[in-house]
């Protein structure tokens, strides 16, 4: 993280000289943090991974065939489900529909939106992504 954080960022993710999170507001919307040994050992590639649709898919996988958390989903505020949304919209529908969409042509992508929705749900609803919800 050095190379590629600032100093402010890269300090404020460390407590005690480890780092212990991912400076979150420095990145793209599109970024996903992996841990590379856990997936190597639940069987993900993630080269072939290449739609919002298919990590659902993955996650799906993972919930029913291992005892392994597939992503940790907080859903106590609901900007967490819609930013999912928004970047499953603008990953499988493509810039132009999202930004028709944005400057208000959402009826003329109705398909488009209810696709989007279906996918962001079907990740919503891996069987632990409660985990991180406040009673």
């Amino acid at each position: 993280m050095e190379r590629n954080y600032l100093d402010g960022p890269t300090e404020a993710a460390r407590l005690d000289g480890t780092y212990r999170a991912v400076p979150l507001n420095i990145h793209r919307i599109n970024n996903l943090f992996i841990n590379p040994s856990l997936a190597d050992e639940v069987g993900v590639d993630p080269s072939r991974i290449d739609s919002p649709s298919a990590f659902a898919d993955e996650l799906e996988r993972i919930d029913t065939e291992t005892d392994h958390v597939g992503m940790l989903f907080p859903m106590k505020n609901p900007w967490t489900v819609l930013q999912v949304f928004e970047t499953v919209l603008l990953g499988e529908e493509g810039h132009d529909t999202y930004r028709a969409i944005s400057d208000g042509q959402a009826s003329q992508h109705r398909r488009e939106i209810v696709q989007a929705l279906r996918s962001s749900s079907a990740t919503a609803r891996s069987r632990r992504t409660t985990a991180c919800t406040s009673r």
